[in-house]
């Protein structure tokens, strides 16, 4: 003992004084090796390893063990040690070098350099030399366009440098600029900048010469460019000048641009996927850890990703269906879907809606504007590109309903008379060395050989494996199938036909009729009681569930939310940045403040006449009130009781918040206030409400501001929005009696997913009829939908979280038919999206196949019932131009005959009772 003299051998001190255990030290070399990067994830894996293999079935030592529990400290210098073992060179300089020479040897690696320039000044001379030297790497190197800013510089280089080639501004670049320069007060329009966006907008998006000279002029005599000098030299000059309206105007464009790209922003993208994917907890690393990262982490995945998406979309992966044209197998998803899309829509032409005016030139009626035609140009030569004076073309660079309108009907005029050099664009088809270093060739008619019901999969090159003995039938039982119950799905399927006859019922006249319906809807009900739950002549029904109570601790403080689009520029992302802070509520009944109205005395009229009062809750105030000119003279002292706040007439009122509702305040979503209340229904399995789906939506729009629709859900059904642009891809949730679905146009077709079963109210109709209303098709105004249930929920209460789900599956372009949502976790992932303001993918497996999707076609219309009925009769309202059917506005035929013997006009119900 006179050795340990000194120091404490037992106790908490002694064990803070142990050495790290080698077992512990191998095992944080182990996890530093195999990639863990910060003392917080070296920690799990320590108390892991402790608990399941030190001391598996044993008491684990405390915590205050140092042998077993190294401090932060001792983590860091192990890891540091075992990143200092990695390295080649105490200079971060060499190995990189080191590496990048190490990469390069290796067989599999897949990493190629990408000419860049970095140079201190941005001048044309140091341009210039920059791209001399990659045409001497490159000798045959013949590019036809370049896409920059507006940065003088490098124009100057590049059209010096290649003179064939064609220099483009980027649209968000160039749209960036504009914004910059309207938002400052030193250049004068930043009270009008709305404006001054609009009129140059429109400018930028002209798609003819015509329509820009009439754009032009709109601005020139414009208020705001005669009064502002500034706007009219800083447009004229930088903006207007002839070589540059070449490079921003749509309609200056080349029309042998072969592929719609008119951004350059997406190296800004890939860089936040890698430095908030792939880099998080990384940020202070080495050049050599980084670029370890991207060589082992982050070009595989993206590599990765390109091949399984090369690999799904082929037809050596799965089977295409037969009514797929021939020329769009084997072709990425998105051309597919675009193309199916306007083949669709071309099926409303006719014969005589296309004319031969050349050789491979046709002139096409347009459907949406009478006597209108657009040219389709198939490209004469091979080296001529295909064109189209839709704006549909000018957009997508994509057959338009058009095109594929001669291809359906001009039989030898198909996709393979397009010019070459359009159709063998390598974007249009799939990676063929991929998929033949992969598979073998796998032919249509051997696809057609395949069973339907066999699993897709890759036909492997390699010999196939011996067949496997087959298992004796004593030894393995075929298990019986477990059919699932239907009781559900039959019960809400009576459910919803016990409603719809409902609403018939209210048009039915024949009264022999409706009394033998009763007869046997009384002998139905009692044949139901004996077949519901009962307890001898007491019907029963089940218990209710018990409701997990919150406590009483008041919520925590929440950070201001993020103004959305912050980093966004466009007619969208003003849109949202105006709309920000508004929440529209239709609720007139709310319970308004109850205001404590004193007597006024007033001897002048004009006293009464444009005072602005502030009411603040418990406060007793004087009211004004517009009164009639009558009720006021002569009247000295008038006492005015019980006046509710609607009644009140040129009074401004401030509702301020009572301390017990500010105290209940859960979140706030752009001016939506959710309550603890509304977070119990989302904690306590019941159903969402309009102020979830909402917060969902604007959560979804800040994140995807290119994706339109995402109304609020209210004003929605109360059909108060106008619709959305045909052109445009739209996600809306829509609340349909106590349900909620989700509707879509991504892809071009008008798609609603139903978490319940698939089915179309009138209240369901009647939104997608006014929301996309731009969608029709035909004199008939038909605007398809197809609805699909792609998983069925279980219970009643979670279709909201269905709905809120398949939109982000949508806008993050996961069909929702190729995935199936773990209902157990999507509250508990909804409310944390919800607390931070994010919404992320819904957690989810991959489906395999298309089991339990059912879908259901249907067919709307713009008029009336919004319901398709191909040969019903039909009468125009002489007031509203609006048509009917004769059943919709009970209407016989021998009424509509006396209409028209007698010449007199016909007034709708709508219009009558106005």
């Amino acid at each position: 003992m006179d050795d340990h003299r000194n120091h404490p051998t037992v106790g908490m001190v002694a064990e803070l004084s142990q050495p790290v255990d080698d077992r512990i030290r191998q095992q944080v070399v182990k996890v530093t090796v195999g990639g863990a990067k910060s003392v917080t994830e070296v920690k799990h894996h320590l108390n892991t390893f402790i608990t399941n293999e030190l001391f598996r079935g044993e008491t684990p030592p405390p915590p205050t063990q140092r042998k077993y529990y190294p401090t932060d400290r001792d983590l860091w210098n192990i890891m540091a040690t075992v990143k200092d073992s990695t390295r080649n060179s105490s200079q971060d300089q060499a190995n990189v070098q080191i590496l990048s020479t190490r990469w390069a040897l290796q067989e599999d690696c897949k990493v190629k350099f990408r000419p860049s320039e970095v140079h201190e000044d941005e001048r044309t001379v140091d341009i210039r030399e920059a791209l001399q030297v990659f045409k001497e790497w490159n000798p045959e190197w013949n590019p036809s366009h370049f896409m920059v800013d507006f940065c003088e510089a490098e124009i100057g280089a590049l059209e010096e440098e290649f003179q064939d080639a064609k220099v483009l501004l980027c649209d968000f670049h160039r749209e960036k600029a504009w914004v910059e320069w309207v938002r400052k007060k030193d250049h004068g329009v930043s009270h009008v900048q709305a404006t001054v966006l609009d009129l140059l907008r429109d400018i930028a998006a002209a798609a003819t010469t015509e329509e820009y000279e009439r754009c032009l002029s709109l601005l020139r005599e414009s208020e705001v460019w005669k009064e502002n000098e500034r706007l009219r030299a800083w447009f004229s000059n930088k903006w207007l000048d002839d070589k540059c309206t070449k490079r921003w105007v749509q309609a200056f464009k080349d029309e042998d641009l072969k592929v719609a790209i008119y951004t350059n922003n997406g190296v800004e993208r890939q860089n936040e996927t890698l430095k908030y994917s792939h880099l998080d907890g990384r940020k202070r690393r080495s050049l050599t850890e980084m670029l370890t990262v991207v060589v082992t982490d982050f070009l595989p995945t993206a590599y990765r990703k390109y091949i399984q998406l090369n690999v799904a979309f082929s037809s050596c992966y799965r089977k295409y269906h037969t009514d797929l044209p021939t020329y769009l197998k084997d072709r990425p998803r998105g051309v597919v879907l675009h193309i199916m899309a306007r083949l669709q829509e071309a099926q409303s032409y006719e014969q005589d809606d296309i004319v031969s005016i050349g050789p491979g030139i046709f002139q096409v009626k347009s459907s949406s504007k009478r006597g209108q035609q657009h040219t389709v140009n198939f490209g004469a030569t091979s080296t001529n590109m295909p064109s189209c004076t839709c704006r549909d073309w000018l957009k997508h660079k994509l057959p338009c309903k058009h095109f594929c309108s001669v291809f359906n009907l001009q039989q030898e005029w198909g996709w393979e008379k397009l010019s070459a050099v359009y159709r063998d664009n390598p974007l249009f088809s799939l990676d063929s060395t991929l998929l033949s270093s992969s598979s073998s060739t796998c032919t249509s008619s051997e696809m057609d050989e395949m069973d339907d019901s066999s699993s897709p999969s890759l036909t492997s090159t390699a010999d196939p494996p011996p067949p496997s003995p087959t298992p004796s039938p004593a030894v393995y039982g075929e298990l019986p199938v477990n059919k699932p119950k239907r009781t559900k799905q039959l019960q809400r399927e009576c459910a919803s036909l016990l409603k719809e006859m409902t609403n018939i019922t209210y048009n039915l006249q024949d009264e022999l009729y409706l009394t033998s319906m009763k007869e046997q809807l009384s002998c139905m009900l009692e044949e139901m009681m004996g077949h519901s739950a009962h307890d001898g002549n007491f019907r029963v029904r089940s218990p209710r569930k018990g409701k997990r109570k919150m406590t009483d601790s008041h919520a925590l403080p929440t950070l201001p939310p993020k103004h959305p689009s912050s980093n966004r520029v466009g007619r969208r992302a003003d849109m949202m940045k105006s709309t920000f802070q508004v929440n529209y509520s239709l609720n007139a009944k709310e319970k308004a403040p109850e205001l404590e109205v004193s007597v006024v005395e007033c001897d002048d009229l004009q006293a009464m006449v444009g005072v602005e009062t502030e009411a603040v809750i418990g406060v007793e105030t004087e009211a004004v009130i517009g009164v009639e000119t009558e009720a006021v003279i002569g009247v000295e002292t008038e006492t005015v009781i019980g006046v509710e706040t609607e009644a009140v007439i040129g009074v401004e009122t401030e509702a301020v918040l009572d301390c017990d509702e500010a105290q209940n305040e859960w979140l706030v979503i752009n001016n939506t206030k959710l309550t603890q209340k509304d977070r119990e229904i989302l904690q306590e399995d019941q159903w969402l409400n309009d102020k979830h789906m909402n917060s969902a939506q604007h959560l979804i729009s800040s994140e995807y501001p290119l994706i339109d629709g995402l109304r609020d859900t209210v004003i929605l059904t109360a059909n108060q929005q106008g619709p959305v642009p045909a052109s445009s891809d739209c996600v809306q949730i829509h609340n349909i009696n106590d349900h909620w679905v989700v509707s879509t146009s991504i892809g071009g077709n008008i798609t609603v997913y139903d978490s319940l079963q698939p089915s179309m109210k009138p209240e369901l109709r009647s939104q997608l009829a006014d929301l996309y209303r731009q969608f029709a098709i035909g004199e008939d105004s038909i605007i398809p939908v197809n609805v699909i249930c792609a998983q069925r929920q279980q219970g009643g209460n979670d279709c909201g979280l269905y709905a809120v789900a398949n939109a982000v599956a949508l806008v993050e372009e996961i069909p929702p038919t190729q995935i199936v949502f773990q209902q157990g976790q999507m509250r508990h992932h909804f409310e944390e999206c919800l607390e931070n303001k994010a919404i992320k993918m819904f957690p989810h497996d991959t489906k395999v196949g298309q089991a339990n999707t059912v879908s259901v076609s249907y067919q709307l219309t713009t008029y009336c019932c919004h319901e398709h009925r191909p040969g019903s009769p039909m009468i125009m309202c002489d007031k509203c131009a609006q048509w009917y059917h004769y059943s919709c506005v009970n209407l016989r035929d021998n009424e509509v005959y006396a209409l028209v013997t007698q010449q007199e006009d016909y007034v709708c119900p709508t219009c009558h009772s106005d």
